[in-house]
């Protein structure tokens, strides 16, 4: 048999193909290239602004055939067919839009909610001094992989939701970059004071649990802002089943970015994704499993009762769990 050899200069071609391998890194308010850390600018009031979906648009055009899966874990995994593109609106503001990167690419189920959550919050407690948006990070790549300043955010199940704000007069406002909460609820900007807006956050986690359509599995911020959402919760009278779901849902990270200045949203697996056959092809995740998730979705076999739940919830499992066993592992969150 005669086999072809390639010649040296198409190896020289070839090799200049391949790029090489990235090592994403934890999210850190102080990475350049991360929407959490923008180049300082004056905050915007909200009624200055006006929502423009041309300009925030990334340059790369959506494809008109949508067609995501999501493959693989968070931390190690692609977003095949490109995914969806999550566009600005009168409810959403994309935050370093205008920047080259544009990773705002997820599932139609992350998009989705994304949507649909900021909607709600502009509906429920609208402003008169402006639209209500909510500030939208980054979610992932066009095909997914590794992007600079992040561990996970592989394969369109993450996105990171910057904090509603208010400043002095109580007014909403649009700071241009992720900033940092204290205890206190006040903000360290330079500029002027701004605060938490209990309310609209706690609207924003509640819209995100209760999505009819997409299951969070976690919502990670820093303990101070968990605990302000607990605090709010119970003031405005959520329902002991949301105080139990908020308990789980909202964690504290890691210490190697403790998401003092963002929401980092994480959902489960797309049915169609987690119940691929092969292998090698199936979207990924880790537990825990909450009994919220819709009846046909593949991981309910992993249901364990829950304190504070089984009253509420359906805990039955369609069969044994196949792959439960093994080392449990802490979700990784950056």
């Amino acid at each position: 048999m005669r086999l072809d050899v390639p010649s040296a200069a198409t190896l020289l071609a070839m090799s200049l193909l391949v790029s090489p391998d990235v090592h994403a890194t934890p999210d850190d308010d102080d990475a350049p290239t991360s929407a959490h850390a923008a180049p300082s600018a004056p905050a915007t009031p909200v009624a200055a602004r006006v929502p423009d979906r041309e300009e925030v648009s990334p340059t790369d055009p959506a494809p008109e055939a949508v067609d995501d899966h999501s493959r693989g874990y968070p931390w190690r995994g692609r977003l095949e067919g490109d995914g969806v593109r999550l566009e600005a609106s009168d409810s959403v503001h994309l935050v370093e839009a205008e920047a080259e990167r544009g990773f705002h690419w997820g599932t139609r189920a992350l998009v989705g909610l994304v949507e649909r959550a900021a909607a709600r919050v502009a509906h429920e407690a609208p402003s008169a001094f402006g639209p209500v948006r909510l500030h939208v990070g980054e979610l992932s790549k066009r095909g997914g992989g590794n992007i600079p300043g992040h561990s996970s955010h592989e394969n369109g199940r993450d996105v990171d939701l910057g904090f509603y704000m208010l400043d002095a007069e109580k007014h909403p406002y649009e700071p241009p970059r992720f900033l940092n909460v204290r205890r206190s609820g006040r903000s360290g900007h330079e500029r002027q004071p701004l605060r938490f807006d209990d309310e609209r956050n706690f609207l924003l986690i509640r819209a995100l649990i209760e999505d009819p359509e997409t299951t969070v599995q976690h919502a990670f911020v820093h303990r101070s802002v968990r605990r302000r959402l607990m605090s709010t919760a119970r003031r405005m009278g959520a329902s002991p089943v949301l105080l139990e779901q908020i308990e789980r849902v909202v964690i504290a990270p890691g210490v190697s970015h403790p998401h003092r200045n963002h929401f980092h949203v994480r959902i489960y697996c797309p049915s169609e994704d987690a119940g691929v056959r092969e292998r090698r092809r199936r979207c990924r995740d880790r537990g825990p499993w909450w009994p919220w998730l819709p009846e046909a979705h593949p991981w309910r076999r992993y249901l364990v009762p829950l304190p504070g739940l089984n009253e509420h919830f359906d805990f039955t499992r369609p069969e044994p769990a196949e792959e439960s066993r093994g080392r449990r592992r802490r979700a990784r969150a950056d």
